[in-house]
């Protein structure tokens, strides 16, 4: 079973989050919601209060997950970005065979403090453009370069979820959830 773990911190985007979570939980893989705060309470942007799986000071190994998640919100994106362990981590996925890296909205940030985003295309939350530092910005829903997959918003999280559940649970999965939930009626 593949295994992603999603940084979360007070202020994350609950779109972005709980999308990313729920899909790829249908899609059979493991999520662990991580908590860079000290208790598992996690209280989002728009007052939405949920509870992690696990503490960030209780990962024992980074290299036990196959994906990296970085949720959006402000200021949670903020929070992860200034959490040395978090962008450590971040940095020792990037262009690893096997691992993939995932940020969405404002939470490139993220990428950037951890010293990739000069090398990579990607997109990000608009306005935040000249804090990422992207080699190539794009304004779509899902950029994809290396391993490092990203997103521009809250309204894109859904497309993510799939582009995420293709890589990691298959492109049939992908295809069964995008029917299943509907979306084409979107």
């Amino acid at each position: 079973m593949k295994k992603a773990l999603i940084f979360m911190a007070n202020g994350f985007e609950e779109i972005e989050a709980i999308t990313l979570i729920d899909i790829l939980r249908r899609a059979g893989v493991q999520v662990d919601m991580c908590s860079i705060n000290e208790d598992l309470a996690l209280k989002g942007a728009h007052d939405i209060q949920v509870r992690a799986d696990i503490l960030l000071s209780d990962v024992q190994d980074f290299n036990a997950y196959d994906a990296l998640i970085t949720p959006g919100g402000m200021p949670g994106s903020a929070y992860l970005r200034d959490n040395p362990i978090v962008t450590q981590a971040i940095r020792s996925f990037y262009n690893k065979d096997g691992k993939l890296i995932a940020s969405i909205c404002a939470s490139p940030i993220v990428l950037e403090k951890a010293g990739i985003t000069s090398e990579l295309i990607g997109t990000c939350y608009p306005g935040f453009e000249n804090k990422v530092g992207f080699k190539e910005y794009r304004k779509q829903a899902v950029v994809i370069d290396k391993n490092v997959y990203t997103s521009i918003g809250p309204g894109t999280a859904f497309c993510m979820a799939l582009k995420l559940t293709e890589a990691l649970a298959g492109k049939d999965k992908a295809q069964a959830l995008y029917e299943q939930t509907m979306l084409q009626y979107s």
